[in-house]
C-alpha cells in the first residue's frame, strides 16, 4: 500500500466512533482466527453477524463496511489484518483491553452533523530526563501499546515456530505398530496374490490335461475305427475271392463231366455205325461165306467188341477215378478253406469285439456291423442276379462309395463336433477372461479402497491429534498444511493412475496369453485335420492298389485256366474279344450248381 493511500485511510478512520473501530477490530480478529484468506462475501456475512450479536444497526450502504472493503481491495498481497493495524498506527489510534483510545479528544455527542475530527495535533515535546515523562500522556500510552503489540506478535511468532517444529517432528515420527501393520498387510496381500496365481496356474494345467486326454481319446477312436474298417473290407475281399474260385472250380468240373458224356455218346454212335457197315458188306459179298464164317465172325466180333468195350470202360473208369479224386481233393480243399475262413472270421470278430470293448466303441461298431451286413446281403443279391464283370465293377464302386460316404459322414460329424467344441471353448475362454478381469478389477478396486480407507483413517486420526494438541490455526501453519494436503491428493491421484495402468497392463498380458493359447489350439486342430486327410488319402490309395492287384490276379487265374470243351473255348474266346461279356448266371447260383451236382451223382 502506498503512503498516500495509507494517509487517506488514516484520515477516514479518524472520523469513526470508538465503538465502530472496536467493532471492525473484533471482526478482523474473528476472520483471522477462522479463515486465512477471507473474501468479500465472507466479510459482509461476518460483519452483519457480528453487528447483530453486538446490537448495532446496519445500513444498506454502511460507510464502515464500505471503508473496510476499500481497504481490502487496496492491497491484495498483504493480509487485511496487517493493513488495518498499519492504518491504526498511521492514525495514532491505540488498541487496549479496555477499548480503543486515541491521542486526540473526540466528542461525537456534540455534533449532529457529519463526523469530523474535533482535535488538533500537538507536537510531541521530548524531555531531556526520564523523570519528566507523563504516564497519562496519550502518546506515551500509544507507544506502550505498540510495544505490547510487538511483544505479543513476537510471542505469537515464537509459538508458531514451536508448532512448526512439533509438526515436523510429528511428520518425521515413525510408528512401529503402524509399520508392523503395514508389513503384515503387504505380506498377506502378497501371499493372497501368490495363492491366487498358483490356483489359476493349476486350473489352466488341468484344463490343458483334459483337452489333451480328449484329443488322445478321439485319436484312439479314429484309429480303432480305421483298423476295424480295413479288417472288415479285407475279410469281404477274401470271402468274395474264395467264392469266385469255388464257382470257377465247380464250373470246370461240370464242363469235364459233360465232355466225358459227349465222348461216350460219340463212341457208341461210331461203334454202331462201324458194325452196321461191316455186316452189310459181308451180307452183300457172299451169303455162303457169311454162313461159313458166321460162327467165326460172331466169335471174333464178340472178342473184338468185348476188348474194345473193356478198353474203353477201363479208360473211362480211370478218367472218372482221377476226376473223382480231383473233385474230392478240391472239395476237401474248399471245405478246409471254408472252415479256416470261418475260423479266421470268427477269431477276427472276437478280436474286434475285444478291441471295441477296450475302446468303448461297442455301440458304434454294432451299428456299422449291421449296416455292413445289410450292404453285404444286398451286394450278394445284386451279384447273383447280374453278370460277372458288372458285378465286379458294382462291388468295387459300391465299396468305394460306402467307404467314402462313411468317411464323409464321420468327417462331417467330427467337424460339427469340433465346431461345437470350438464354440464352447471360445465362449468358455471369453467368460473366463471376463470373469478373471472382473475378479482382478474387483480385487484391485477393493485393495485400493482398503488402502484409501486406511489412509483416510490415519489422516483423520493424525489430524484430530494435531488439532487436539495445537488448538489454534495460524496463518503459517495452515498454508503448509494445505500444501501438504494438495501434495497428498496429487500423490493419491498418481497412485490411482499407476494402479489403473498396472491393471491395464495385466489385463493386456492375460489377453495376449489367451490369444496365444487359442492360436496354439487352432494350429493343433489344423495339424490334426491335415494328418487325417493325409491318412485317408493314403488308405484310399492303398485300397485302390489292392483292388487293382486283386483284379489283375483274378484275370490272370482266369486266363491260365485251360479250356476243355468247345463250349468252354467259345466262352473264353468271347470273353477275350468282348469286354462286356458275362458268363451264364447259373454258374453263380448255389441252388442250380447243387442241382447239377446231384443229377451227376444220380447218373
Amino acid at each position: 500500500m502506498s503512503p498516500e493511500e495509507l494517509a487517506s485511510f488514516a484520515r477516514a478512520i479518524s472520523n469513526f466512533p470508538q465503538e465502530h473501530i472496536d467493532h471492525l477490530y473484533q471482526l478482523l480478529l474473528r476472520l483471522q482466527e477462522t479463515h486465512v484468506d477471507p473474501e468479500l462475501d465472507l466479510i459482509r456475512s461476518e460483519y452483519h453477524a457480528l453487528s447483530s450479536e453486538d446490537g448495532i444497526d446496519t445500513l444498506p450502504n454502511d460507510p464502515y463496511l464500505q471503508w473496510l472493503i476499500d481497504l481490502f481491495n487496496s492491497d491484495a498481497h498483504s493480509s487485511l489484518y496487517t493493513n488495518f493495524l498499519d492504518v491504526l498506527d498511521e492514525a495514532h489510534i491505540d488498541i487496549t483491553d479496555a477499548g480503543t483510545n486515541t491521542d486526540v479528544e473526540t466528542d461525537h455527542g456534540r455534533h449532529a452533523g457529519p463526523m469530523v475530527a474535533s482535535w488538533e495535533p500537538r507536537p510531541f515535546e521530548r524531555s531531556h530526563s526520564p523523570d519528566t515523562f507523563n504516564e497519562h500522556d496519550p502518546r506515551w500510552r500509544q507507544a506502550i501499546a505498540l510495544d505490547h503489540r510487538k511483544l505479543a506478535s513476537q510471542a505469537l511468532e515464537a509459538w508458531r515456530d514451536g508448532l512448526q517444529r512439533k509438526r515436523e517432528a510429528l511428520l518425521d515420527y515413525e510408528d512401529a505398530r503402524a509399520n508392523e501393520f503395514a508389513d503384515q498387510f503387504y505380506h498377506k496381500t502378497l501371499a493372497r496374490k501368490a495363492v491366487s496365481h498358483w490356483r489359476n496356474t493349476v486350473k489352466e494345467m488341468q484344463n490343458l490335461e483334459r483337452v489333451a486326454i480328449e484329443h488322445r481319446a478321439r485319436k484312439d477312436a479314429i484309429t480303432a475305427l480305421t483298423s476295424w474298417t480295413l479288417g472288415a473290407r479285407e475279410g469281404l475281399f477274401k470271402r468274395v475271392r474264395d467264392e469266385r474260385l469255388l464257382y470257377s472250380s465247380l464250373g470246370m468240373w461240370q464242363g469235364k463231366v459233360d465232355a466225358i458224356r459227349e465222348m461216350q455218346q460219340k463212341a457208341d454212335i461210331q461203334y454202331e455205325t462201324h458194325v452196321t457197315q461191316q455186316v452189310l458188306v459181308k451180307l452183300f459179298t457172299t451169303t455162303s461165306q457169311l454162313q461159313e464164317d458166321q460162327t467165326q465172325a460172331a466169335l471174333t466180333y464178340k472178342q473184338i467188341l468185348s476188348r474194345k468195350i473193356l478198353r474203353l470202360w477201363r479208360a473211362q473208369l480211370n478218367n472218372l477215378g482221377a476226376l473223382e479224386k480231383k473233385r474230392e481233393s478240391l472239395m476237401s480243399t474248399f471245405a478246409g478253406r471254408h472252415v479256416l475262413r470261418l475260423w479266421y472270421d470268427r477269431t477276427r470278430s472276437q478280436i474286434d469285439e475285444k478291441q471295441a470293448l477296450l475302446a468303448r466303441e461297442q455301440m458304434l461298431k454294432v451299428k456299422f456291423f449291421r449296416r455292413w451286413q445289410a450292404y453285404v446281403k444286398q451286394s450278394k443279391e445284386a451279384k447273383y442276379t447280374t453278370a460277372y464283370q458288372r458285378m465286379r465293377r458294382k462291388v468295387k464302386v459300391g465299396i468305394a462309395t460306402a467307404v467314402l460316404t462313411n468317411w464323409r459322414q464321420q468327417v462331417s460329424k467330427i467337424r460339427r463336433m469340433r465346431d461345437v467344441a470350438d464354440e464352447f471353448r471360445a465362449r468358455r475362454n471369453v467368460e473366463a477372461e471376463h470373469r478373471l478381469a472382473l475378479v482382478a478389477i474387483m480385487s484391485m478396486y477393493n485393495r485400493t479402497q482398503q488402502v484409501d480407507n486406511s489412509l483416510q483413517q490415519a489422516q483423520k486420526f493424525r489430524r484430530e491429534k494435531i488439532i487436539a494438541r495445537l488448538e489454534i490455526f495460524g496463518n503459517r501453519w495452515l498454508l503448509p498444511t494445505r500444501q501438504i494436503m494438495v501434495n497428498q491428493r496429487t500423490a493419491d491421484n498418481y497412485h490411482s493412475i499407476k494402479t489403473a495402468g498396472y491393471t491395464l497392463s495385466r489385463l493386456r498380458s492375460w489377453r495376449n496369453v489367451t490369444y496365444r493359447v487359442k492360436r496354439l489350439e487352432d494350429d493343433a486342430d489344423r495339424l490334426t485335420q491335415r494328418n487325417e486327410r493325409k491318412r485317408t488319402a493314403d488308405l484310399l490309395q492303398k485300397w485302390r492298389r489292392g483292388a487293382i492287384k486283386l483284379n489283375s490276379e483274378v484275370q490272370g487265374i482266369e486266363e491260365r485256366l485251360l479250356p476243355v470243351t468247345p463250349a468252354a473255348r467259345r466262352s473264353q474266346l468271347l470273353a477275350s474279344t468282348t469286354p462286356a461279356y458275362t458268363p451264364a448266371s447259373a454258374l453263380f447260383r448255389k441252388t442250380r450248381a447243387l442241382k447239377g451236382y446231384r443229377e451227376e451223382d444220380e447218373d
